[in-house]
């Protein structure tokens, strides 16, 4: 069975709930047509307030409702989180973590990010774990020593026994280069190329029973969706800005189908 390619909406805080159900549903139809082009997966994720209005819109449906952060605690005195467990119930299917804004504006750690792979799992909802490095780590050729120091601790969570004995240990990673998020820099092929090898290696190596595939996040947009994935080991993207405008959305993924 051919792998399906992602199309990950991440509207981060740019929309209110009025704006994003009226975004929704003002385009459903057309959502919905995207959605069910074979092979291919299309996940909204809009702000809190706005997830279960719009995983009720789209309920029994093709097209897919993520959040964007969830807590690493299952539950208790965490004021402001908001656990896994209520993210299944509301619809979700997905979860980003570990985005680079998360990272840096909330102080989140590879450890806190391990611990929400696996409460996330624990409610079959599907991790898609954000990583990356900065301008200097690049500059300084330490893109891959960072990488591997992000993932170590999702790699022991996802082949830990308790967990993989009761979920489908199945999760995204996006590889985001955080000085081109967002800033309409994109990467040269022959980079991607070395970045996306290194990591299908990387993860048959360490994860081998872990159903992962790998996205690709920072500038996409419909001018360079094509050239993106063609690059071997791109399964996927996340998408930002572009997202916000459904004529953008929609010219992404019918110009990569």
């Amino acid at each position: 069975m051919k792998q399906p390619f992602f199309y990950i909406a991440n509207w981060k805080m740019n929309s209110s709930f009025e704006q994003s159900l009226t975004f929704c549903m003002h385009n459903q139809p057309a959502l919905l047509q995207l959605s069910a082009y074979p092979d291919t997966t299309l996940v909204i994720a809009p702000s809190f307030p706005t997830l279960y209005a719009i995983a009720q819109l789209f309920e029994n449906s093709a097209l897919h409702v993520s959040a964007q952060n969830c807590s690493e605690y299952t539950h208790g005195a965490y004021t402001g989180q908001v656990d896994s467990t209520s993210l299944a119930q509301v619809g979700c299917t997905y979860c980003i973590i570990g985005h680079s804004e998360t990272r840096a504006y909330c102080g989140e750690t590879d450890a806190q990010i391990a611990k929400k792979v696996n409460c996330l799992l624990e409610q079959n909802i599907t991790p898609i774990i954000c990583i990356g490095e900065t301008k200097a780590d690049y500059e300084q050729g330490k893109t891959f020593a960072l990488l591997e120091q992000q993932l170590l601790p999702i790699r022991k969570v996802l082949t830990s026994e308790a967990l993989t004995a009761h979920t489908n240990n199945r999760c995204l990673i996006a590889y985001e280069p955080i000085w081109a998020i967002g800033t309409g820099i994109t990467l040269l092929t022959d980079y991607l190329t070395k970045v996306f090898s290194w990591l299908q290696v990387y993860c048959a190596k360490h994860m081998p029973n872990t159903n992962i595939t790998l996205l690709y996040g920072g500038s996409i947009d419909e001018n360079n969706a094509g050239t993106l994935k063609a690059i071997d080991g791109i399964n996927g993207f996340l998408i930002g800005g572009a997202s916000l405008d459904f004529q953008k959305l929609q010219k992404i993924i019918v110009c990569t189908y």
